[in-house]
């Protein structure tokens, strides 16, 4: 689960950057058009005041977008941290499960060995009647044969 919000936050911090890079590559390109438009001769392209116009209409396009992206991978963050809190919770009922069955398999074994020793006593008494049983039955046999 860490490894994904690591992810998560690494591709945020990418994402972050991208769109940094292309904000300041914007800037670059039109802070040179400017200087060219300095040094040249007036041409078909648009009045400063138009591009300063120009440039805050894409910053407040590139603003809504880095909100959207921000309050998505909030999102997937919240989903993150749901998903971690369930794993931690099936983690816990599996450590109980384990517990009982433990518990359980050494009730077993108990009560197996308490069961094996009073059915080695009640053989033990079943084979000494038919000792008995047969002893008497052979003193008789050769008695009155």
């Amino acid at each position: 689960m860490y490894e994904i919000l690591k992810l998560l936050t690494d591709n945020t911090a990418w994402i972050l950057s991208g769109i940094g890079v292309s904000l300041l590559s914007l800037i670059i390109q039109l802070l040179g058009k400017l200087d060219n438009k300095k040094n040249k001769l007036p041409s078909s392209e648009p009045e400063i005041p138009e591009r300063i116009k120009m440039i805050t209409e894409q910053l407040k396009i590139s603003s809504t977008e880095i909100d959207m992206i921000e309050k998505e991978l909030l999102l997937r963050i919240e989903k993150v941290n749901s998903l971690k809190a369930e794993a931690e919770q099936a983690e816990k009922i599996i450590n109980i499960r384990k517990d009982q069955v433990e518990t359980m398999i050494m009730l077993l074994r108990k009560e197996l060995k308490n069961e094996s020793k009073k059915g080695f006593l009640q053989g033990l008494i079943i084979n000494f009647i038919f000792f008995i049983f047969g002893a008497v039955v052979s003193y008789l046999i050769s008695k009155y044969t």
